[in-house]
């Protein structure tokens, strides 16, 4: 062994029943079935065993347990220096549903030895319906029940929450899941919307914080809400019947005025009489106020029929101004402090003066000009008025005040040129207009491209489908010295009427072997 090059081997023993040896005896070093080391740790210097086998009665001692303090030094397990035992917590899980998510589609997680759930909620997006629901399970989700969970800063405990959250506010609750083996959100009505919903499930050893007062029952009664987080309460009388026969109304029921018995006119309506300073009623006809008027200025009324009040109207000088019964007079005597004129008997001559005061009417005979006359003004429109049967206008002017005279504006008119070649269909010269808009020609313009040789004589026939007009036309040739075709520029005055509105004007030549150069201009014009 020097130098440690070599060194026994030392075997040990397998056997199926241990050997049991006495005092005094040797036995060898013993291994299990994979030749591990077998061995038997004992108290030290006693006899009792302080490793137990695994499903057995535990061992009458032990084996003491160290761990290492801050300075890294191994120490005992005391009173004073227990063993530190850190708050768990289970990994989070999270979940992204949007529209396409199937409804139940669910976000689990398993929370045996843990207390509290943490759930938060965050949108992106627009989400404008949606659902989802909170439950727990206690044998490893076969059956599922509905949990309330805490909103954090808002004293409500909820089951459910709609996924409807408008500016996407984040939302955290805390479940109790003590006792409890699973606990997951299901979406149990699915979205709708172009948004997301993000849930995060966590699982923590801490209790949960509940930032409110969950009254489950009064009196040993259980608590029925009609909203969630909303209490009914019942508000009764003193001899214990409920004041709200009607769901959502307080019955206010009056019995006595003054310690007397309240009379009713009718189920539900209550008498009322209104008396005087004297105690008189004033109501002496059923359903009727009197209002019985007796004098004016501390002298007695006059009534001209029984109920009818007599009144009469004067003026400052105490005169009536009714002269005949029931006829209140109105007599127009001075205008200004000048007497009125009458043209008539109860006819009033009315004269019409201007700024000078000088009369404006005159005689319509020949006869002296008035000195002032009533001037008539012209209107200067950039766009021009546009009026419907029975309206009227100012008369126009331009923008130096000159008085329109002309009979058509240039809105009015339209023109179109045409070129005809080698054709003797009827071609359109000018399309139809809008309804009720006739196209009347006001100038016609036909010019023909020269022969080569011989000159061709033909017509054109200017046509609105009902009437035609017919124009000789000659070519002309090339070939002679003059070569002079025929030229019409025929200014109408007035236009040739359209026979109807909308419709179209054709120009069609008598042979198809020559070229034409048209030119229409036509006044746009009402039947009117």
């Amino acid at each position: 062994m020097a130098g440690f090059g070599d060194a026994f081997v030392v075997a040990g023993e397998f056997n199926v029943s241990p050997p049991a040896p006495v005092s005094g005896q040797k036995v060898p070093v013993q291994v299990d079935a994979s030749g591990n080391l077998l061995v038997n740790v004992v108290t030290g210097g006693g006899s009792n065993a302080s490793v137990g086998i695994t499903g057995t009665t535990a061992p009458t001692s032990a084996t003491e347990i160290g761990v290492i303090d801050g300075t890294g030094k191994l120490q005992g397990v005391s009173t004073l220096n227990p063993v530190p035992i850190s708050v768990g917590r289970v990994l989070a899980v999270t979940a992204a549903w949007t529209s396409a998510t199937p409804q139940d589609t669910v976000l689990s997680l398993a929370v045996s030895l843990f207390q509290t759930v943490v759930l938060s909620l965050n949108i992106i997006g627009t989400i404008s319906a949606g659902v989802a629901t909170y439950e727990v399970s206690d044998d490893n989700g076969v059956t599922w029940y509905p949990t309330l969970g805490y909103r954090s800063g808002i004293a409500v405990g909820d089951a459910n929450s709609s996924l409807f959250n408008p500016g996407n506010a984040s939302v955290l609750w805390q479940f109790n899941v003590a006792g409890f083996m699973n606990f997951r959100v299901r979406l149990s009505s699915v979205i709708v919307g172009t948004g997301t919903a993000t849930y995060r499930l966590q699982a923590a050893s801490g209790n949960q914080t509940s930032p409110s007062t969950n009254i489950a029952a009064i009196a040993g009664n259980a608590v029925l809400t009609q909203l969630v987080g909303a209490l009914p309460v019942t508000i009764k009388g003193g001899s214990g019947f409920g004041l709200e026969s009607t769901s959502g109304v307080l019955d206010e029921n009056i019995k006595n005025i003054g310690n007397s018995a309240v009379v009713t006119a009718a189920a539900g309506v209550q008498k009322v009489g209104i008396v005087g300073g004297t105690n008189i009623s004033l109501e002496t006809t059923a359903g009727v106020l009197d209002h019985n008027l007796k004098n004016v200025g501390n002298a007695a009324v006059v009534t001209a029929v029984a109920g009818v009040q007599l009144v009469g109207i004067e003026g400052r000088a105490g005169t009536s101004f009714e002269t005949t019964a029931g006829v209140l007079d109105h007599n127009l005597k001075n205008v200004n402090n000048a007497a009125v004129v009458a043209a008539a008997a109860g006819v009033q001559k009315v004269g019409i003066s201007g700024n000078a005061a000088a009369t404006l009417d005159a005689v319509i005979t020949a006869a002296t000009a008035p000195a002032n006359a009533l001037a008539t003004l012209a209107v200067n429109n950039t766009a021009a008025p546009s009026l419907t049967t029975g309206q009227s206008v100012a008369l126009q002017c331009d923008y130096e005040g000159s008085l329109f005279v002309k009979p058509i504006r240039r809105a009015q008119t339209v023109s179109k040129a045409t070129t005809i070649t080698n054709s003797a269909a009827a071609t359109t010269v000018l399309a139809a207009q809008a309804a009720g808009i006739f196209a009347d020609i006001s100038h016609f313009i036909i010019t023909v491209v020269p022969a080569a040789t011989a000159d061709i004589a033909f017509t054109a026939t200017l046509s609105d489908g009902t009437n035609s007009y017919i124009f000789d036309m000659d070519t002309g040739a090339l070939a002679t010295a003059t070569a002079d075709p025929t030229q019409i520029n025929a200014n109408f005055n007035p236009p040739i009427p359209a026979t109807a509105a909308a419709t179209a004007w054709t120009v069609t030549l008598s042979v198809s072997t020559v070229t034409v150069h048209i030119t229409v201009v036509a006044v746009l014009q009402k039947a009117s």
